[in-house]
This record gives structure tokens, sequence and C-alpha cells, in this order.
């Protein structure tokens, strides 16, 4: 029987971080816990092995090439970030 759980994930507001996600993990919410950060979490089977997933956020109106799908946006302060996912290359 697979076991699945909610796993917690924080991106920084600035640049794109690679983080190893169990393969087939669906991501649930987007939500801020701290003001330089956004915060992810992602339903995974335990058992699965990890793969490298790289996301970055970016503000309304920013710039940013067709390697990305939206994942998520959220209200910070007075700024809406968006979480971006890349696409797995061949996948496009």
């Amino acid at each position: 029987m697979t076991r699945m759980t909610i796993w917690k994930f924080e991106v920084p507001i600035a640049g794109s971080v690679d983080l190893g996600i169990p393969i087939g993990a669906t991501i649930v919410h987007v939500c801020s816990q701290r003001p330089d950060m956004l915060t992810f979490w992602a339903m995974v089977d335990q058992q699965a092995q990890l793969e490298t997933r790289t996301f970055k956020i970016v503000g309304t109106g920013y710039d940013f090439d067709g390697r990305w799908q939206h994942v998520g946006s959220i209200l910070v302060g007075p700024f809406i970030w968006h979480l971006l996912e890349a696409v797995p290359e061949g996948s496009e």
C-alpha cells in the first residue's frame, strides 16, 4: 500500500531553487510563512525516489521564458508573487 503524506517546501523570493521532491508529488497549496520565502505543500508518496524539480518566484509584470509553468499565486503585503516550475526538457 502506498503511504502518502504532505511535505512542506520553501522557495526564496529571489532566484530559483532545485528541490528534491518524491516522484509523482502533487502540489496542493502555495502560501507565505515568511516575507522572504514562498512555501508550498505537496502530497507525496513517502516511498518514492526523489527527483529534482526547479522552481522560481516572479512578481506580476516580470518577464520569464516559456520553459516555466504556473503553479500558484499569493498575496504578500502589497505584492502578488507567482510560483513557477520549470517544465522538464522534452515534455513541451
